[in-house]
């Protein structure tokens, strides 16, 4: 079977996003596909983090530049980010016209370049039997919906990244722009063979949007092969935080409030290291508590695995405004075994759902005194030593992103689209 996956994000530099087609592309090639990728050459600089990663597989990759970008982020990992450059009168017109625009996001130069590159590879290597796609951008979707209609292959459309792209106060849905993404949602309903996206509090909002009642879920989880291996040496005294950091969605205020008062006596307060750029409203925080943020720039992913295993702590923060979707990060953390802090709000996806069960070796909540407390717990604790208190290694497994990756597979391998009801069983 020869498929095409369309992901602006992909390696060998990327940010997190690319890491849920790279575990598709990889399960593909290992049970005997063909697989062709269509990336965006160049990412723009900002505040997430980004990877370096070798895909290790003969895949083919065409890479499509994004004329559109302003700003790359640096070309080798561990560079940090450049701050993004203050908006130009080109910038300002631009969100001043957009909401008037009849396009789906801004990366459309992008796409019609990248459909011109899929036709070209089509002609030159006869077609595809299946076509996947995952936003962010949604553009990527354009993309996959010219090579649907081309050749009338399965299209299976991953909504990775869908709320704040249209499910939220970013679009106006009165105005123009919001008028024709109703209408083109409700057009890829009707042309999807499957839709996908990464968690329970993301799926009624692309079934709404889509006109649908099948969105499957597919994790995002971690990758087995990376996880490193246990050294014996006691963990450094520091709070981790890894990934990408929303300063629009996300907060770190409760963890600050939580170190204020802690003690002059005893163990100093613990470190506090974000992979990526500095975030201003991180650095202001916990500068108002005399503490310093160590930020690290792009980092290779198994650094970062590896960070996870030493350190202490794990932070996580839920989007305090979104349906607190489930991130990438999240099963890592319950893959490295650390105590973890969990920023969360009241109905997120964490609560509801992964951390429903009372353990010792997560924190959810949003008030300082809980957080003190936890912190305060393992403060003389090493978690190597607490197996049972966190989660059971068996149910973390099932969140790898292999075996989520293989149950896409065993979709595009079956004869039609009737093993959607059996893939939403399994995730049951």
């Amino acid at each position: 079977m020869r498929v095409l996956i369309v992901s602006y994000y992909f390696p060998p530099y990327m940010n997190v996003g690319g890491f849920r087609p790279m575990s598709w592309a990889r399960r593909l090639y290992d049970r005997g596909h063909d697989v062709t990728v269509i990336r965006g050459d160049g990412q723009e600089a900002d505040s997430c983090a980004y990877f370096s990663e070798n895909l290790d597989r003969p895949v083919k990759v065409i890479n499509v530049h994004n004329p559109m970008l302003r700003e790359p982020v640096p070309e080798k990992p561990g560079e940090p980010n450049k701050p993004s450059p203050s908006p130009t009168i080109m910038d300002k017109l631009k969100e001043t016209i957009k909401p008037w625009l009849p396009m789906v996001d801004s990366y459309f130069i992008w796409a019609r370049q990248a459909i011109a590159a899929a036709r070209d590879e089509i002609e030159s290597s006869g077609g595809f039997d299946a076509v996947i796609s995952t936003s962010f951008p949604l553009s990527a979707h354009e993309v996959a919906r010219a090579v649907k209609k081309k050749l009338n292959c399965r299209w299976i459309a991953d909504f990775r990244d869908f709320y704040g792209q249209f499910d939220s106060n970013a679009v106006d849905r009165d105005s123009p722009r919001g008028r024709f993404l109703a209408r083109r949602f409700a057009s890829y309903g009707k042309e999807i063979d499957l839709a996908i996206t990464v968690s329970g509090k993301l799926k009624p909002l692309v079934d709404k949007a889509l006109d649908i009642d099948t969105t499957t879920i597919l994790y995002n989880g971690y990758f087995e092969e990376h996880l490193p291996k246990r050294v014996d040496v006691e963990p450094e005294w520091r709070i981790l935080y890894t990934g990408s950091y929303n300063e629009t969605e996300f907060t770190v205020s409760p963890l600050v409030e939580a170190l204020r008062s802690w003690p002059e006596r005893g163990r100093a307060k613990p470190g506090v290291v974000f992979t990526g750029s500095p975030a201003p409203s991180v650095v202001r925080a916990f500068e108002s508590i005399g503490m310093r943020v160590d930020f690290l720039g792009s980092v290779d992913n198994r650094r970062v695995l590896e960070m996870q295993g030493r350190s202490q702590f794990l932070l996580l923060c839920d989007a305090m405004s979104g349906p607190g979707t489930l991130l990438t990060k999240t099963f890592e953390y319950l893959a490295a075994r650390r105590p973890i802090i969990a920023i969360s709000r009241q109905g997120s996806d964490l609560r509801s759902g992964l951390f429903s069960d009372p353990a010792q070796g997560y924190c959810l909540s949003t008030e300082p005194a809980e957080i003190s407390r936890f912190i305060r717990y393992w403060e003389s604790r090493n978690p190597d030593d607490e197996d049972t208190a966190f989660y059971p290694r068996e149910k973390v497994k099932q969140y790898s992103r292999e075996r989520q990756a293989d149950r896409l597979v065993d979709y595009l391998e079956s004869s039609d689209n009737s093993d959607v009801a059996r893939i939403e069983k399994d995730r049951q």
